[in-house]
């Protein structure tokens, strides 16, 4: 198992500010990862809906896949907004007591 693997998966009672501080940075790529990807797939979902290849059962059908995938990267962007919350508040925490 490596580090970053060893990181998140860790309590974040037992890790380091140092090894939490890492791992919020490496948790924020990842956002930014998941938002660019998001953002694309509204592109698409926009484009579609305006028309830009016409209306069809296949463009509906395309619709629909585009929308369910973006609900599904949506919920995996929360997940981390919520883990990355818990990290910033234990961060927060540790300062304060120290």
């Amino acid at each position: 198992m490596d580090e970053q693997t060893t990181q998140a998966s860790a309590p974040v009672s037992e890790l380091s500010i140092r090894e939490l501080e890492r791992l919020l940075e490496q948790l924020g790529e990842e956002e930014r990862s998941i938002s660019r990807r998001r953002a694309s797939l509204h592109e698409r979902i926009d484009w579609l809906r305006g028309g830009g290849a016409g209306f069809s059962p296949e463009t509906d059908e395309q619709l629909a896949t585009l929308c369910a995938s973006e609900r599904a990267i949506s919920d995996e962007r929360n997940a981390l907004h919520q883990r990355i919350a818990a990290l910033r508040d234990e961060r927060e925490r540790r300062t304060r007591a120290a």
